[in-house]
């Protein structure tokens, strides 16, 4: 394979990884990240699933184009659920949309429970979880 930064011929850490598919197993999370796991843990990985894997510490947000609230207004507002690890709201006009971490996946669950909508500055915010997804074994 070559690599896009010089031309060289070479693998990302990522497709040499995902080439071990015996020994790994590489699972999806949130904004391109992957987490790899031996084969060997699988089993101790889907057991504790909720904890370990970062999509389940997640939700979706989706919001009116009109909304004025910013990343700590909703970190301020999802905190009363539970302690908030990151918030990223992409700057897009059209697609208004977001992500929320959470340290706890019982966090996420307790927030899916209560349904929606949620207002965060006032603006109607509707929120879904965001699984991880196991992608090669």
């Amino acid at each position: 394979m070559e690599s896009q930064r010089h031309g060289k011929a070479g693998y990302s850490l990522t497709k040499l990884l995902a080439r071990l598919k015996i020994s790994i197993c590489l699972i999806n999370r949130a904004h391109g990240q992957h987490s790899v796991i031996l084969a060997e843990d699988v089993a101790k990985y889907m057991e504790f699933n909720g904890e370990i894997v970062a999509g389940s510490r997640q939700i979706y947000l989706t919001y009116p184009a009109e909304s004025s609230f910013h990343e700590q207004d909703v970190s301020q507002y999802f905190n009363k659920f539970g302690p908030v690890q990151d918030v990223r709201i992409p700057c897009q006009q059209k697609t208004m949309f977001g992500f929320v971490s959470f340290v706890f996946s019982k966090t996420v669950k307790q927030i899916l429970m209560n349904g929606n909508p949620h207002f965060v500055c006032g603006a109607r915010v509707l929120v879904k979880n965001l699984p991880g997804e196991i992608e090669t074994c």
